[in-house]
C-alpha cells in the first residue's frame, strides 16, 4: 500500500505550496521537473510582519519595497525641521505663561529684557543665555580695558535685537558655543540662527525691490 504524499519542511517552494513530498534536488527538484512545473528553490524567504520597519535600509516603509521607502531628508533640512518642533514646543510653553520681565544690572548699568521675555519666540532659557552672552561672551567680540569704561556696544545690544530676531539668535549661538554645558546644542541653536538671518535678508530684498519699483514709479 503506497502511502499518501506529505509535505516536507526543507522541500523547494513549489513542491510545499502544492503539499507533496520533494527530493530535494539540486538546483531544482526532479519531482518539479517531471511534472513539467518550473521549481521556485529552495532560498530563504523573509515574512514582512506587521508594522513599520525600524531599522536598516527599509526604516519607515511599511513593505520591503523600494517604493515603499520614504524619502530620506537632508541633514540640514532634517535639523531644519527638528528645530522648528523645539520652537513650537517653546511658543506652546511661553503661551501657558503669563508674560515675563527681567532686569540685567551690572555697576551702574541696567538693561530692560522685559521686551525680549514678552516675545512668543522667546523662552526663559534663551532669555539667561542672551544675559550671560551680555556678561561674558560679548567680550569676544570688543576686546576692552578697565580704563575703557562702558561699552557702548552693550547697551544698544538689547535694543537692535528688539529689532532683529535674526542679530537675538546670533548672540545666543555665540554663547552657546563657549558654554559647555550647551555645546552639545550648538548646531541646533547654529541651524535657527541662520534660518532667522535668511528668513530677514529676504525681507530685505523684498523691501529694496519695493523702494526701488516706487522710485521708478515717482
Amino acid at each position: 500500500m503506497s502511502t499518501p504524499g506529505r509535505r516536507t519542511h526543507h522541500g523547494c517552494w513549489t513542491c510545499k505550496a502544492r503539499r507533496r513530498k520533494c527530493d530535494r534536488a539540486r538546483p531544482t527538484c526532479q519531482v518539479c521537473a517531471e511534472r513539467g512545473v518550473a521549481c521556485e528553490g529552495y532560498d530563504v524567504r523573509l515574512r514582512w510582519g506587521t508594522g513599520i520597519a525600524s531599522r536598516g535600509r527599509f526604516t519607515g516603509a511599511n513593505a520591503p519595497a523600494e517604493s515603499s521607502i520614504p524619502p530620506r531628508l537632508q541633514g540640514r533640512q532634517r535639523d531644519l525641521l527638528r528645530e522648528r518642533r523645539r520652537q513650537l514646543q517653546i511658543a506652546d510653553q511661553v503661551c501657558e505663561r503669563s508674560p515675563g520681565s527681567g532686569t540685567l544690572v551690572e555697576g551702574t548699568e541696567e538693561l530692560q529684557l522685559g521686551a525680549l521675555l514678552s516675545e512668543p519666540w522667546n523662552a526663559n532659557h534663551d532669555a539667561e543665555v542672551f544675559s550671560d552672552f551680555l556678561s561674558s561672551g560679548i567680550n569676544v567680540l570688543h576686546s576692552t580695558t578697565v580704563q575703557d569704561g562702558e561699552m557702548p556696544l552693550k547697551v544698544r545690544l538689547p535694543g537692535l535685537c528688539q529689532q532683529s530676531e535674526a542679530l537675538y539668535q546670533i548672540c545666543i549661538t555665540l554663547q552657546v558655543s563657549i558654554r559647555l554645558d550647551l555645546k552639545s546644542q550648538f548646531f541646533e541653536y547654529f541651524d535657527a540662527a541662520l534660518n532667522k538671518f535668511r528668513s530677514e535678508l529676504a525681507q530685505s530684498e523684498a523691501y529694496l525691490e519695493d523702494v526701488s519699483q516706487y522710485g521708478k514709479v515717482a
